[in-house]
This record gives structure tokens, C-alpha cells and sequence, in this order.
């Protein structure tokens, strides 16, 4: 037998036996100290009712904190492009303008082609992508209501050299397989099914050098196409929008579904904060915009965070949410 066990039986012996030697003068102790023993009673039991009760919801508020730590202490793995509409948007929540808490960012710059490609294979915490991927990540990836370049009259444009006859284009350089770009050309040129993905910056002079017939362009490659000597086929834009009667999704910003709810809220949070100070304070971000463009002339990069940084990026809405659905089939 344990040993352990042999001494509470010796003990319980020894306090039967003194019970019965001098129950008696138990009985009459009892009798005479009953009111003490009663409010000790009530004290320790009160004691214990506070614990119980009342330290429930202190381990809760604890758990809770605890929880709201681990969200917050955390460095995000964050991809988005180079271009000024990123760059504009992102500026304060990457560069200390805003309070971020303890989170804190890890920034690389990719051409869209490549962020849809690193977020099919789940590098990043938070990513910028073409909203045409959507559909094929979003076991993994969730949209985010903030971060979005949609809108009116921003769309790719189809470009040609002058003079190209549109029945006669075969071969079109696209700034990527899953770019919303491209899954307009297929909505709406189903015929034309020679698309090459090629970087968005060198779509406009290699078609203005003659290795395709015509090119998608989108960033600032739609601003400045008329310089290489080429004309505008069609605005893809505003052909959806005369289809549809809606805004042109384009490029998303997406979380990790893993991430815990509280900090994806928290990063969506803090972007449309950072937009709101970009709005307010617009030249504070220019160096930080200058450091990545790939045009550096204020007119263009002025005409680029004009037409792709809006309401919608600050909140998608109600409008917005129906133009992703008709886009990708996805409900947001």
C-alpha cells in the first residue's frame, strides 16, 4: 500500500478515537462557540462565491487580453506592386505616419503577375492581386473592404500601332494569365486567343517595336501609350461599364484566411486609415511614391492615383461588392 495512503488512515483512526474519548466536551464547545463557527462559515464561504464567480470573469478578461496580445505583437508579410496607387495607399501604415500598435510590416514589390502568382502559392500574410484570381484562392485568401482599385473610366485600354486594322490582330501581349485585364479580353474579344503574359511596364514599347499586333496595358502604361506612336483600339473599361452599368474591378487587397478574424479586421482597419491620410496629406507620400514608380513625371503619377484610388478604395460598398460578384462569381 502507498505509503501516503497509510498515513491518512492512521490519522483519521486517531481523530475517531479523540471524538469518542471526549465527545462531551465537543458537544458543549460546540454549543458555546456556535456564532463564531457560523460566521466563519459565512465568511469563507462568501470568499469562495467571490473566487468563483467573480474570478470567472477575471479569467476571461485575462484570456481575453492575452488573446488581443497575440494579435496585435505580430509582423504581417505584406505584397503589393510598385505602382503609385499601392504606393500611395499604403505609405502611412508601412512608413510609421499612422499608429499601427505593435504590428508591424514586411513589404515586398512585385509586378501584378507575379503577386497573383506568389498568392496562389500562399506566400504572403496580405497581398494585392487581380480580382480575376479571386475565384481560384479564396479557400485561402479573403477580401478585404478596403485596399480595392475599382471604379469608372479606369480601365485597361486595348492598344495597336496607328493604322492597324482591328480584324487583322492575332497576337496580344497581356500583363498577365490572371489579370482582370486578360479576363476582360476574353469576356470581350473571344476571339482572339494568342494572348502572351509579358511585363505590364514592356507591353507598350514591344508592340510600338512590332512583336505583337496590339497590347493590354494598365498602371501608367494607359497614360503615356500615344508617346510610342501607338492608338487606342478600345477602352475596356468602358466597355464593362456599358454592359454592366457598373464599376470595373481590378486589383484587390486579400488577408489569410489563418490569420485570426480579430487581425484581418485590424489590417483593414489600418488601411483605410492610412488611405484617409494619404487623402489628407497627398505630397507626404511622394518621395516614398518617386522610390518605386516607374514614371517618375507628378502628372502621370497625379493621373494614376486619380483614377485608381477612390471611395472604393476606402470601402467597397454595396455597388462595389455587386461589381466582384459579376466579375468573378465570388459573393463578397
Amino acid at each position: 500500500m502507498n505509503k501516503k495512503w497509510i498515513i491518512y488512515i492512521v490519522l483519521i483512526v486517531v481523530a475517531f478515537v479523540l471524538i469518542v474519548v471526549f465527545s462531551k466536551n465537543i458537544y458543549f464547545w460546540l454549543s458555546n462557540q456556535l456564532w463564531k463557527i457560523l460566521l466563519l462559515a459565512a465568511v469563507f464561504g462568501g470568499g469562495w462565491l467571490l473566487g468563483r464567480f467573480g474570478g470567472k470573469k477575471n479569467g476571461r478578461s485575462k484570456a481575453t487580453a492575452i488573446k488581443r496580445f497575440e494579435v496585435v505583437k505580430r509582423t504581417i508579410r505584406l505584397h503589393i506592386s510598385p505602382c503609385p496607387n499601392d504606393t500611395f495607399m499604403f505609405d502611412a501604415l508601412v512608413n510609421g505616419r499612422i499608429d499601427c500598435g505593435e504590428l508591424t510590416f514586411e513589404v515586398a514589390y512585385y509586378d501584378i503577375e507575379e503577386l497573383n502568382r506568389r498568392a496562389e502559392a500562399g506566400e504572403a500574410d496580405v497581398s494585392k492581386i487581380s480580382y480575376a484570381l479571386l475565384p481560384e484562392i479564396q479557400s485561402r485568401y479573403t477580401l478585404l473592404d478596403s485596399g480595392s482599385a475599382l471604379g469608372r473610366g479606369n480601365g485597361p485600354v486595348f492598344v495597336a500601332r496607328q493604322g492597324t486594322p482591328p480584324d487583322s490582330i492575332r497576337r496580344v501581349a497581356v500583363p498577365g494569365l490572371h489579370t482582370t485585364a486578360n479576363a476582360l479580353m476574353s469576356r470581350l474579344y473571344p476571339s482572339i486567343t494568342q494572348k502572351e503574359p509579358v511585363l505590364f511596364s514592356e507591353i507598350a514599347p514591344a508592340v510600338a517595336r512590332g512583336e505583337y499586333n496590339a497590347g493590354v496595358l494598365i498602371h501608367e502604361g494607359r497614360f503615356v501609350y500615344r508617346k510610342l506612336g501607338l492608338e487606342l483600339i478600345a477602352d475596356l473599361g468602358e466597355l464593362w461599364e456599358s454592359r454592366t452599368g457598373l464599376p470595373l474591378p481590378l486589383g484587390a487587397i486579400v488577408a489569410r484566411r489563418t490569420l485570426p478574424e480579430e487581425l484581418r479586421c485590424e489590417i483593414e482597419r489600418l488601411l483605410r486609415t492610412s488611405i484617409e491620410y494619404a487623402f489628407a496629406h497627398r505630397e507626404e507620400s511622394r518621395t516614398y511614391i518617386k522610390e518605386h514608380a516607374r514614371e517618375l513625371d507628378d502628372r502621370v503619377i497625379d493621373h494614376h492615383i486619380d483614377f485608381f484610388v477612390n471611395s472604393y478604395s476606402l470601402s467597397l460598398g454595396d455597388e462595389g461588392r455587386r461589381a466582384v460578384r459579376e466579375l468573378t462569381g465570388v459573393k463578397v
